[in-house]
C-alpha cells in the first residue's frame, strides 16, 4: 500500500489552528502549514489542499458536483465571468470559503 503518514500530519495543522488565540495566527497556520509534506515531498497546508486542488481531484465526482454548483453560484447569482467564484478560480472554492 502508499504510505500516507506524512501526508495525514496535517491533522497536526488542525490542531495548531485550535491552539491559536487570534486569527491571524489561525491564518498563519493554515496557508503555510508547517508539519506536512504532499507525497512528492513539497510543503503542503490546508489551503494548498483547495489551491492545488485540480490537477489531483478534476476526475472526482464529488470534487466536480461542488466546482460545478460554485461556478453556478459566482455566475448566476453573484454575476460573475464564467469559472468564477468570489473573483478566485472556482477550482479553489474550499479556499475561497475559508478565507472569505
Amino acid at each position: 500500500g502508499t504510505d500516507v503518514s506524512n501526508e495525514a500530519k496535517i491533522a497536526l495543522d488542525v490542531k495548531d489552528m485550535q491552539s491559536k488565540d487570534n486569527i491571524d495566527a489561525m491564518r498563519t497556520v493554515y496557508k503555510n502549514g508547517g508539519n506536512s509534506l504532499s507525497s512528492d515531498d513539497q510543503p503542503q497546508s490546508l489551503a494548498t489542499l483547495s489551491t492545488t486542488s485540480f490537477p489531483r481531484m478534476s476526475e472526482d465526482p464529488m470534487y466536480n458536483y461542488f466546482r460545478y454548483t460554485f461556478r453556478s453560484i459566482g455566475q448566476d447569482e453573484e454575476g460573475e465571468r464564467l469559472g468564477v467564484f468570489d473573483d478566485e478560480p472556482v477550482e479553489q472554492y474550499g479556499d475561497t470559503l475559508v478565507t472569505d
